[in-house]
């Protein structure tokens, strides 16, 4: 008994010091009653979720504090958040920017409680439009995001390699160049960061190495191999290695054909 009564205490005094801090009434609990000129909760959901603040015309005016503990600060329609506003979680993450009918939308910023930054434009509460998402380590993701994700742009990972091209979910997908951080180069088709289709590799000084296609990152069908001291293989390869028959021009311009398993000349 004395538990529920300690309780109901502390409901009703931080109740109370939540209400102090306003120098409006109490706004009466009725849903028949316009809220005006009062400070008050008004509750949300089915399961007891509320927020509060000073009410005019039936809205929030200036900030609003949610039961979870998340505070809000701007513009409001009879939908939600409209217009500029500033919407802190309880962890500390924020967003700061335009809102449309309770929803991110226009231009904005959010800043993630591990450092993480987006700085970009929104639609309907997600990242859509030319926007810039930074890493706390420095990798980032500057370009065309569509519904939440990185389609076109730029991708640099800090310390491993920087790509330009089509993305999905943040990785190389679609037609694009990748450079490592050794300087070597790939451009073509990519599938899930790889190449994948027709493309191209190249060594860090600009030589060609390879141009044909491939799958899952290794060449595969039909392509070229162009070796370094000179000459070329043109033929089939299986997993990055030739792979049949294949017709080879030596670096002093000697041609024969040859035929290869599992990149090993047989005869």
């Amino acid at each position: 008994m004395k538990k529920i009564i300690l309780t109901s205490f502390l409901s009703f005094f931080i109740s109370s010091v939540s209400f102090s801090q306003s120098k409006l009434p109490e706004c009466k609990t009725t849903d028949k009653v316009l809220y005006h000129n009062c400070y008050g909760k008004k509750f949300y959901g089915r399961d007891g979720k509320y927020y509060e603040a000073e009410f005019k015309n039936n809205l929030p005016v200036g900030e609003v504090k949610f039961s979870s503990g998340d505070k809000y600060n701007g513009g409001w329609n009879d939908q939600g958040y409209h217009g500029e506003g500033i919407y802190t979680h309880l962890d500390g993450s924020k967003y700061v920017g335009e809102y449309k009918n309770g929803k991110a939308h226009g231009k904005g910023t959010y800043i993630h409680l591990n450092g993480d930054k987006y700085v970009g434009e929104y639609k309907n509460g997600k990242k859509h439009g030319k926007g810039t998402f930074t890493f706390k380590n420095g990798s980032k993701y500057e370009g065309k995001f569509e519904n939440g994700d990185f389609v076109k742009g730029e991708i640099y990972h800090f310390n491993s390699f920087n790509y330009v091209g089509d993305s999905k979910n943040g990785v190389p997908n679609g037609k694009g160049i990748l450079t490592g951080k050794d300087g070597q180069k790939e451009i073509g088709s990519f599938k899930e960061g790889r190449l994948h289709g027709k493309g191209k590799k190249f060594l860090s000084n600009g030589q060609i190495i390879y141009e044909g296609e491939f799958q899952n990152g290794f060449p595969h069908g039909q392509g070229t191999l162009y070796l370094k001291e000179g000459g070329t293989h043109v033929g089939e390869f299986k997993n990055g290695l030739l792979d049949g028959k294949a017709n080879i021009t030596t670096v002093d311009g000697k041609k024969f054909t040859g035929q290869f398993k599992e990149g090993k000349l047989i005869k």
